[in-house]
């Protein structure tokens, strides 16, 4: 299944359990997926490494809010920046540990 179609039935899913939190970031992460589409429109189409590299810049940029928002010691929103990282990296494939990695 497509990051797209995934999402749309994530999204499906957190409207009937009325998940204000998780609708609001697969609404962002949806946007941003447009967003890189329609930059890419007449460079070919999107692949898998563009939908990726979404993804991790939305990490990137939860990580960056809740450093500042630790700094500032706002404690409500770095938990709610925490929970939208949760949901973004759950679209992600599972990294390998440390571990495992060596002995690959």
């Amino acid at each position: 299944m497509a990051l797209k179609e995934k999402i749309a039935e994530e999204m499906k899913s957190a409207m009937k359990r009325t998940d204000k939190l998780r609708l609001e970031t697969l609404r962002s992460i949806r946007a941003s997926l447009l967003e890189k589409e329609i930059a890419k429109r007449g460079k070919g189409t999107m692949t898998e490494d563009d939908e990726l590299n979404v993804l991790q810049s939305g990490l990137k940029k939860r990580k960056e809010s809740i450093e500042l928002f630790e700094k500032g010691g706002r404690k409500d929103l770095v938990e709610k920046e925490t929970q939208e990282l949760e949901i973004i990296q759950s679209f992600l494939p599972k990294q390998m540990d440390m571990p495992k990695l060596k002995t690959w």
